[in-house]
């Protein structure tokens, strides 16, 4: 709900100002935009991808081109 999430928003961001690692999983990556510096992608226990914030933009963009490819490719077979 939308105060849980406020509320950690608000734990990540102090933890942030105090130079403190945070791990966080979650599939939407949207919402962790604002509070994080760093993404690593893990998909099947194996990182795929990571990059600082400055660059995650463009590597969303390719994941969700390639994710879009494999479903159609799924319905087609």
């Amino acid at each position: 709900d939308i105060q849980s999430n406020l509320l950690i928003t608000d734990i990540i961001l102090a933890l942030k100002a105090k130079q403190r690692t945070v791990i966080i999983s979650s599939h939407i990556l949207s919402s962790l935009t604002d509070t994080c510096d760093f993404f690593i992608i893990i998909d099947e226990g194996k990182i795929v991808q990571q990059a600082p914030k400055s660059e995650f933009g463009e590597i969303e963009k390719e994941m969700r081109k390639k994710e879009i490819g494999n479903k159609l490719e799924r319905l087609i077979l």
